[in-house]
């Protein structure tokens, strides 16, 4: 059901409790992760001049629903679940994009999935008045609606509104710190596979399905150049037994070293199928909440439950086997929610996470190792899973590594399936 909204022409206001310059010319993303108990409203309007309220889009989010609109009319609404959440911590988002003359809303990650309202300009005369390039623009957030009747003019007081008030109004707390203003909008999701740029075509690129290694954040950068080489494999070198027959077997026989530590964290999440051993590889050189390279096995038809990343950046290339991505958005409580997204990965592919991208997920295997590599934005940022904290890490890999050989090579009982 359409959600009913109309901008009045005269209008009070309070003071915006927060506001900001787009810092690229015409582009922008805000996002703001904050507990609401009361509707806020975004204005996006021209810096200078005399005409800013002509030059207003605004969005308006209340307990009912969710809208835009523009002094002269109403743009687009909707009460399908497009309200604020009280009592709950949830990214809310605005997209502003000149270029397309579109703007758009979400809650939770910036992704297409998560979008719930979107409205593009059609007519050739709104490019200048609401996308003007030659224009600085400004977002401004209120606690109370500028859009009130009041017998004072609509421009009197639209105004006053976009270059603040000393009425007092009620303010977010700390909102600067809960905010991130991004320089780009959205216009479409970044693929999760990853490929080395070295290897770009003209086809690929158009197809537009993967994510080349020179256009992942720094972080992300620095780990899949680590993790790119041929040598990154668990069966280099000449053995007797390979390395992935000899976990294979520690799983599967019961005095097996792996084995016996899985039966020790089945239900660490609550379901016994939930369940993954993690080893640490390296050092830690204080660039992460922990050691950053993680070798992850994984069981026949185990996986983990839903969690998510904070603001990490990861690469995760596939060792062996093959394993289903499950794709969440921000802040999932509920393990039987729908995912946004699925995908498979297989032996050599290569997947990544960064803060806006892929952070929130479950991992559920067929048969797989993978190793995985974490860079963090924040020292402080966890890992967190639904209901739990998080998993525990075997310690000294190596020496585990070679138990699990030494015990395949006594035995001689390995069979591959």
């Amino acid at each position: 059901m359409a959600r009913q909204h109309t901008c009045d022409k005269a209008t009070r206001y309070g003071s915006p409790v927060w506001e900001k310059t787009f810092p690229v010319l015409g582009k922008g993303t805000l996002l703001f992760n904050i507990k609401r108990d009361k509707p806020f409203y975004i204005a996006v309007c021209n810096k200078e001049g005399d005409e800013n309220a002509e030059t207003t889009i605004l969005l308006e989010v209340d307990e009912h629903g969710a809208s835009f609109c523009t002094q002269q009319r109403p743009l687009v609404s909707s009460t399908n679940h497009t309200g604020y959440e009280p009592l709950k911590i949830v990214t809310y988002w605005y997209s502003y994009d000149s270029d397309n003359m579109t703007v758009k809303y979400g809650k939770g990650y910036c992704m297409e999935e998560t979008t719930l309202l979107k409205y593009t300009f059609t007519d050739k005369s709104d490019r200048v008045k609401y996308f003007d390039p030659a224009k600085r623009r400004v977002v401004k957030l209120f606690n109370s609606n500028p859009l009130v009747s009041h017998r004072s003019s609509w421009r009197s007081k639209m105004n006053k509104l976009l270059k603040g008030s000393t009425e007092p109004s009620d303010t977010l707390v700390d909102v600067e710190k809960k905010i991130m203003f991004s320089p780009y909008p959205l216009m479409c999701n970044r693929p999760p596979f990853v490929r080395d740029s070295s290897l770009s075509n003209m086809m690929d690129i158009d197809l537009g399905e993967i994510t080349y290694s020179s256009s992942l954040p720094e972080a992300c950068q620095d780990l899949y150049d680590n993790v790119k080489g041929d040598d990154m494999s668990l069966d280099y070198g000449e053995k007797e037994y390979t390395l992935t027959d000899a976990i294979r077997h520690s799983i599967e026989d019961e005095n097996g070293l792996l084995h016996k530590t899985l039966e020790k964290k089945k239900n660490e999440f609550g379901s016994h199928d939930q369940i993954y051993l993690r080893i640490t590889l390296g050092k830690n050189f204080g660039n992460s909440p922990g050691i950053p390279y993680v070798l992850e096995i994984w069981p026949k038809k185990c996986g983990s439950p839903i969690h998510g990343h904070g603001n990490s950046c990861a690469v995760i290339r596939v060792l062996h086997g093959g394993l289903t991505i499950s794709i969440y958005n921000k802040n999932t409580t509920d393990e039987m929610a729908k995912p946004l997204k699925e995908f498979d990965v297989k032996k050599d592919d290569v997947t990544w996470i960064a803060p806006n991208w892929y952070q929130t997920h479950k991992l559920w295997n067929k048969q797989m190792t993978s190793v995985r590599l974490f860079s963090v934005i924040s020292m402080e940022i966890k890992t967190t899973y639904i209901g739990h904290s998080s998993t525990t890490s075997i310690q000294n890999p190596i020496q585990l590594m070679y138990l699990c050989q030494i015990q395949i090579s006594i035995s001689k009982k390995c069979t591959i399936k």
